[in-house]
């Protein structure tokens, strides 16, 4: 029988969310540290580009067509129905089609180089640094798509454990290269040669480790299969028009600032962006570990727990987004500065402006995982290509018109449309009434956050302290007016969440 090893089970939903937070805090604590020294080396505008070559290496990311996210949800399925041969069969082919996009990524990477320079305004003496740095990058993302399978092995095994530990280890290894190496901005090279290090180490120990968490496993030719193949497409390939869409969201800021404004415009905005990415990656690393849960309940026809999940799990989420965006606002401006100094005075004002736009799509992050395990995620497809017109459209018309800042408010327009759209999507995909849906999930969430937003409010209006202890108390008096107010409000109510089922009618 297929499945986990004897002396290896998985671990249950609130270890494996807490290694998912600790991994994502780790990484954000990391950089925390390393920005300030990174930005400092590099400068304005080398960073500005560095960033820039992120963006659009990153793009490439859409030619694994949705197979990475429909290998994890298709694995766990398996899992859950200890079925060998399906898992095997899903897992090498979904290995050569990534092995493909692979080879494609790098061809594709070649071509962006006659593309960039005609884009972006690149001084001679750097030329050949950008030159060499995005090719570099082009082939760390590259080789990220087949060693990105064994991420997906252990993803669907709920081991959140060992892939939050080996990515740890691997991100604190990789901090110390770059203190050790960045020394000027001609060493702009480092960074992608020390992030592929990096990432080849990752794979190896996540290779080995599914051996060792998993029994049954088989790689080769003769195992790839017509069947999987259609399995993973017809799951896959949804996901892979949505996973499209949001990277096209998430990358046109930079890239339209940084063509109407010059490279070193994108720095303050790549500053605000990295703090919501955070929050962005911390969302998905407490909610995540429910897709391959909800894989199973879909598998065994269980939508009375896929329901619990989706309002009780909705309530927390709006909550808390509720209360990192008002975070965000409050105390950005003295972070940053505290963080930076004031070299920088528009990134709070950003991110204040995108935190507000992100806490409806913040608060969906367990709908959509919850639909992705219910495989019922076609229409929040459909969902991503409108919102991503409409932010192209709206970035273009308010760089032209505008500035950064109305760049970032017309993106946050579009990603709260967005947001309740998916929202709606999930009340009646799993058979839940709006107005049950509200009083359940979204009203519990903002009394939840009356008092501490008050209080918040009076902390930014008489002027926030820009002195360390000062700032820690009004973060504290923050914290802990929402935290009360959370348990009574939101948390109580729900008992023991590994047990979720159903509370009468929705």
């Amino acid at each position: 029988m297929f499945g986990l090893s004897k002396n290896s089970s998985p671990p249950g939903i609130r270890r494996n969310a807490a290694w998912n937070c600790a991994g994502t805090l780790s990484d954000a604590l990391i950089g925390f540290f390393m920005m300030p020294f990174v930005v400092h080396i590099l400068g304005d505008t080398t960073y500005g580009l560095w960033a820039l070559i992120a963006s659009l290496t990153g793009c490439f990311g859409f030619l694994d067509l949705g197979v990475r996210g429909a290998l994890g949800r298709q694995l766990a399925f398996h899992l859950a129905r200890r079925d060998t041969h399906k898992v095997n069969a899903t897992l090498n082919t979904a290995v050569a089609l990534l092995s493909a996009a692979c080879i494609i990524t790098l061809v594709g990477v070649v071509a962006l180089q006659f593309l960039f320079f005609r884009l972006f305004e690149v001084s001679p003496d750097q030329e050949w640094t950008v030159r060499i740095t995005l090719l570099l990058a082009g082939l760390n993302l590259a080789l990220s798509f087949p060693l990105s399978a064994f991420d997906a092995t252990l993803w669907a095994a709920q081991r959140f454990d060992r892939l939050n530990q080996i990515d740890i280890s691997v991100s604190v290894l990789r901090a110390g290269l770059v203190f050790l190496f960045l020394r000027s901005p001609a060493t702009l090279i480092c960074l992608p040669l020390i992030t592929l290090t990096g990432a080849l180490m990752a794979a190896a120990l996540k290779i080995a480790n599914t051996w060792t968490a998993l029994g049954g496993l088989r790689v080769g030719v003769r195992f790839i299969s017509r069947g999987a193949l259609g399995d993973i497409f017809g799951f896959g390939l949804w996901n892979f028009v949505r996973s499209l869409a949001a990277l096209v969201v998430t990358r046109i800021p930079a890239v339209v600032i940084g063509s109407f404004m010059g490279p070193a415009a994108v720095t303050p905005y790549a500053i605000a962006e990295k703090l919501l990415n955070v929050v962005n990656t911390l969302f998905s690393a407490a909610t995540g570990v429910l897709t391959p849960k909800s894989a199973g309940y879909s598998a065994l026809d269980d939508s009375t727990r896929q329901r619990a999940l989706f309002v009780q799990g909705g309530r927390l989420c709006w909550a808390m987004a509720l209360f990192t965006a008002l975070g965000l606002c409050f105390f950005g401006h003295p972070f940053i500065t505290a963080w930076l100094g004031p070299k920088y005075p528009q990134a709070p004002v950003y991110l204040a402006i995108i935190a507000l736009g992100a806490v409806v799509p913040l608060s969906q992050s367990l709908t959509g995982c919850v639909l992705l395990g219910a495989a019922r995620h076609q229409f929040l497809a459909v969902i991503a290509i409108g919102q991503a017109v409409l932010a192209i459209a709206l970035a273009l018309l308010a760089a032209t018109y505008g500035d950064a800042a109305a760049v970032c408010a017309a993106l946050a327009i579009v990603s709260t449309l967005a947001g309740l759209a998916v929202a709606w999507h999930g009340c009646r995909s799993l058979h839940v009434r709006v107005l049950a849906y509200a009083r359940q999930a979204v009203i519990p969430a903002i009394a939840a956050c009356i008092v501490p937003g008050v209080a918040g409010a009076a902390m930014l209006f008489s002027g926030a302290s820009l002195f360390a202890y000062e700032f820690v108390v009004q973060m504290a008096l923050y914290s802990l007016l929402f935290g009360a107010l959370f348990y009574w409000t939101c948390l109580r109510p729900l008992g023991n969440l590994s047990d979720l089922v159903a509370q009468g009618s929705y």
